[in-house]
């Protein structure tokens, strides 16, 4: 049975500016067809080809949407190790391309974008305090214990061909876009039989916790795919691990999930490892952090918003002067590439 194709960010504005997993999933592949800054309407043309192809040969696909405003940015045929992606502008230094000069909009959107990876910033320090509060009232080794008693129960002794060197793959399962913030985890868990989801608070070791998880995946000679946190990189939000079927992510704000699935599982760390009552007795500090922290977000997706409608003004130019042959071009070496049978696993 073909397993289902997926949809995930591999790039993203945060609060510690541009974080991109290209060499994850691009190195690895035998062929790539890569361009950069094309107009969405004309990079969707070419997208639309590889999908129709892939449908026509029921193969399985990959979609790398643009963590700007959720476009699509690139298309990977996994069995085939081969894929095609499109560099959006506010990932590069671009602002010449196809012969077409449009520097007055590309520095504006430098700008804007910069704006809003500053509000991202100075939320990551209001981030820092709110976590203070429930690291004041962690039992870390009882969080411990609930991570090793996870481990446990997550792979029962289980291992793969070549225990100690499992392999990884990082990207996204989220955004902060131009409309707020946004996820594919549904999408993404949808072929899994278990899913384990994560509660807790800031600063209560979610992070930590996944990260266990997927070095004992790793050391038990597993694949694992790893998700980011798109507002800081540095912390993990979902550990998948395709060959048990299972998933571990943080189940908490902006992406709260609750089960719906009779196999759905919550792992509270919270109450197995926080003072009980901290919610209560911290509840006026708990609110006015929170409430700076949400402004600070507000302020960065509105600066997303602005620059989304310079990219806008941007691609119309550009689509205007573009010469209809080329996408014609490209899109032919794509589908030959892509499709090549030497490629074919």
């Amino acid at each position: 049975m073909k397993q289902p194709d997926i949809h995930y960010f591999i790039g993203a504005n945060s609060s510690r500016g541009y974080y991109s997993y290209f060499r994850s999933h691009f190195l690895p592949l035998k062929d790539m067809v890569l361009f950069s800054a094309w107009p969405a309407a004309a990079a969707g043309s070419i997208f639309s080809a590889v999908c129709e192809q892939a449908e026509e040969n029921d193969e399985r696909m990959e979609f790398i949407h643009g963590c700007l405003d959720n476009t699509l940015q690139g298309v990977i045929l996994p069995d085939r190790g081969t894929g095609v992606l499109n560099f959006p502008l506010y990932a590069t230094d671009i602002y010449s391309i196809l012969g077409c000069t449009q520097e007055a909009d590309a520095r504006l959107l430098s700008e804007q974008i910069g704006h809003a990876r500053a509000a991202l910033h100075t939320a990551l320090a209001i981030h820092d305090r709110w976590e203070a509060i429930y690291l004041a009232h962690m039992d870390f080794s009882e969080a411990d214990a609930l991570a090793e008693e996870t481990v446990q129960r997550l792979f029962s002794g289980q291992r793969s061909g070549n225990p100690g060197y499992g392999t990884e793959t990082h990207r996204f399962f989220g955004a902060a876009t131009c409309c707020g913030s946004m996820d594919y985890i549904e999408n993404i868990t949808s072929g899994l039989q278990k899913r384990y989801l994560l509660k807790g608070r800031p600063g209560t070791g979610k992070s930590t916790f996944l990260k266990k998880i997927v070095r004992a995946a790793l050391e038990r000679g597993f694949h694992a795919d790893v998700y980011h946190c798109s507002f800081d990189p540095l912390s993990l939000d979902m550990a998948v691990i395709p060959a048990l079927s299972l998933c571990v992510f943080d189940s908490t704000s902006p992406h709260e999930y609750f089960p719906t699935r009779d196999t759905d599982e919550i792992i509270d760390i919270y109450a197995r490892a926080v003072e009980p009552g901290t919610d209560e007795i911290n509840a006026t500090a708990l609110a006015e952090v929170a409430g700076q922290y949400k402004a600070q977000i507000a302020t960065a997706t509105g600066f997303l918003k602005e620059a989304k409608e310079t990219l806008d003004h941007f691609n119309l130019a550009l689509l205007q002067r573009l010469d209809a042959g080329a996408v014609d071009r490209l899109r032919d070496e794509t589908l030959s590439r892509l499709f090549a049978e030497t490629s074919k696993h």
